[in-house]
């Protein structure tokens, strides 16, 4: 099984791979637990209908991903879990290094959300990518909340 981890509703459980988190270098066993919760509280906000409705995007294909694969991506549930992870990824790395001149270097924010957002694969959920304004709207929604929480250090 190469699944870290899945929340499975029916027993209101978060189920753990210890042999993925043993066996990858890259495994960050807080990230799928951030991501799998997000998943636990969407299902609960949703009464049980968090992946029931789609944004009606078109999901594209790719020639290596299988199409419930694709739609499984689209789904707003886990485009919220990944944003969730990614978050919780730069909160690790919050320090005054984006603090240049007097103010806070957006610039700089914006590129490591870009980065993480790409770790993530988060533009990969948008058949427009990068320009897509979904897309564009999560990271100006991840700058501001960075911009806040380093005003509050």
């Amino acid at each position: 099984d190469t699944c870290a981890g899945e929340w499975i509703k029916a027993h209101n459980a978060v189920r753990i791979n210890v042999d993925y988190f043993l066996n990858s270098r890259y495994a960050d066993f807080k990230s799928y637990m951030v991501h799998e919760l997000r998943h636990a509280l969407d299902d609960y906000k949703q009464k049980g209908y968090a992946n029931k409705y789609s944004m009606n995007r078109p999901a594209k294909i790719d020639s290596d991903k299988s199409k419930e694969f694709v739609e499984y991506q689209n789904m707003p549930a886990e485009i919220n879990a990944r944003y969730a992870q990614a978050i919780s990824s730069i909160d690790q790395q919050l320090d005054t290094a984006f603090w240049k001149d007097g103010v806070y270097d957006t610039q700089s924010i914006t590129a490591l959300v870009n980065s993480k957002f790409k770790r993530y694969e988060i533009a990969y959920l948008f058949p427009e990518k990068t320009e897509s304004k979904e897309y564009k709207r999560l990271v100006q929604r991840a700058v501001k909340y960075i911009q806040n929480v380093l005003k509050k250090t």
